[in-house]
């Protein structure tokens, strides 16, 4: 599931890319990339949470507290959507702030289809979490992780080949609205489907204490600063990119950004692997077979990062023009400076699920909060001096010093060494 994924994402960046032109693609990755920043507080941690606690009852058949949990989360997310959406359309609608220019009636549409991906998205990422917490894995990622781009390819193909027009940054959002609602009502009947019937009627929901909300919020919390640190580091070099430069270099990041995660698959997979894998070890306090872990994973995925680095700095112009066309050409440039960072992640292994699953998830925390505030600042300062490529060597720079912190303080609290060979 995860090589389709990454295959109909790289299929939906070469699609956008062509039928929309470099300056409508930039536009378009300008706020997509706003929204999905302004879709961690609205989530906040709940989804993560949901996989937890729905996990937990549901092995002690307590069906009533895993209806109350969900509806008390869907019921936080609308609130904080309907607050988070508001913001969007003062900032994005009546202050222009999103855009140099006055506000024009194609960038008001833009505007208003994407921000509806904000409540879609994030009840869709609710929803998944309630899967995989009931043990669906596959099905949890199917709607966002499959359907969701797919039916996205479709909708752009069709605009672009069968209606003989040139598609929008507003048609291409438009698009994604549709099929973010189209994926989250499959996935809607995916979860009811999972759920025995006989529970839906035998045991009401209970009515959520204060005192149990408040203990949801605070299990919550630090999980949404992980995943708020995620998500601003993914984002802020193409957010401030539209912000500090033309659209135009926003559409030429956005190719090299695609291209560098094929870099890190490998450890993207692995990941997902081994995580269970360290806690029972770690529970054991098995540090010899945790160190063996550690090396085997780094190595594997230091092995499966050579290949396409290699590949994108050999052939990546070529690849670059033949796959998005020879307008984005110049995105090689900060691909290669992209494809260092992601491959020195690969080298230093999963240190960030080595730490979570360890006990020290905090601890991992309050570190990406940190490359937060580096990436931002790196940034700001290297993108109107150096465009494209300033926002590649802040990015990098960021994603060498987090990996590398994170390493010492495995080293330091763990004793393990965490890259695919020793220093």
């Amino acid at each position: 599931m995860k090589i389709l994924a990454m295959a109909l994402g790289l299929g939906l960046s070469i699609v956008l890319a062509r039928s929309l032109g470099v300056e409508a693609f930039g536009a378009y990755a300008f706020v997509f990339s706003v929204v999905s920043v302004l879709i961690i507080p609205v989530q906040m941690g709940v989804s993560t949470l949901i996989v937890r606690e729905t996990a937990r009852y549901e092995s002690d058949g307590a069906w009533s507290l895993i209806r109350a949990l969900w509806r008390w989360a869907t019921l936080a997310i609308l609130c904080a959507g309907g607050l988070v959406l508001g913001i969007y359309w003062l900032i994005g609608l009546e202050t222009s702030l999103l855009f140099e220019q006055p506000l024009s009636s194609e960038n008001a549409e833009l505007v208003f289809w994407s921000s509806l991906l904000i409540p879609l998205l994030s009840l869709g990422s609710l929803r998944a979490g309630a899967l995989r917490g009931l043990r669906r894995v596959y099905l949890g990622q199917l709607p966002e992780e499959i359907l969701r781009p797919a039916f996205l390819i479709v909708l752009v193909l069709f605009l672009w080949l069968q209606m003989g027009k040139e598609v929008s940054a507003t048609d291409a959002m438009a698009s994604h609205a549709l099929s973010a609602m189209v994926a989250f009502l499959i996935g809607a009947v995916m979860l009811l489907m999972s759920v025995p019937r006989a529970r839906l009627t035998e045991e009401p929901p209970l009515t959520v204490s204060g005192q149990m909300q408040i203990g949801w919020w605070r299990s919550a919390f630090p999980m949404g600063v992980t995943a708020t640190s995620h998500v601003i580091n993914r984002y802020a070099d193409i957010i401030l990119l539209g912000v500090l430069a033309a659209q135009t270099e926003v559409g030429l990041y956005r190719v090299a950004a695609q291209g560098a995660l094929l870099v890190t698959f490998g450890l993207q997979a692995i990941n997902l692997v081994v995580a269970p894998y360290l806690s029972r070890a770690h529970r054991g306090s098995d540090y010899p077979r945790i160190q063996m872990l550690m090396t085997l994973s780094a190595r594997l995925s230091s092995g499966l990062a050579l290949l396409p680095a290699l590949l994108f700095l050999a052939f990546g112009d070529t690849i670059i023009r033949w796959l998005f066309g020879a307008e984005y050409e110049s995105a090689y440039a900060p691909l290669c400076v992209l494809i260092l960072g992601r491959f020195v992640s690969a080298v230093f292994g999963p240190v960030g699920m080595l730490l979570s699953m360890s006990g020290y998830e905090r601890l991992v925390a309050r570190v990406l909060m940190l490359a937060v505030v580096v990436n931002v600042v790196l940034n700001a300062a290297l993108i109107p001096l150096y465009g494209v490529i300033g926002a590649a060597c802040a990015t990098t720079a960021t994603m060498v010093t987090w990996n590398f912190i994170l390493r010492t303080l495995a080293a330091r609290k763990l004793g393990i060494e965490t890259m695919a060979f020793r220093l």
